[in-house]
């Protein structure tokens, strides 16, 4: 665990440039996002999880952030974050 918690700290340190120029909110949920998604990667990477369960995972969460109440401001960074995971080498073949 604390393998996966020290590869998730160093992976979304990359990303922290996406999201400079951002307002908190917008860097919040764009790291949340992020994060979460390589968290999911990271755990299929070794073999505790499968694709289809953390692609569910990830599109489900995207989905209910979206869609929640007072989420219309963020809703750019939050499928701006979706995209990048996705494009990560790191989870190519998971989403």
């Amino acid at each position: 665990m604390k393998v996966l918690l020290l590869l998730s700290v160093l992976l979304l340190s990359s990303e922290t440039v996406k999201a400079e120029g951002m307002d908190a909110k917008n860097a919040y949920y764009f790291g949340t996002v992020f994060g979460a998604g390589m968290i999911l990667c990271a755990t299929v990477d070794m073999g505790e999880l499968k694709k289809g369960i953390a692609k569910e995972a990830l599109g489900s969460f995207v989905e209910l952030l979206s869609s929640a109440p007072g989420s219309s401001d963020v809703a750019d960074s939050i499928q701006k974050s979706y995209q990048a995971v996705k494009q990560e080498p790191k989870c190519e073949g998971v989403y």
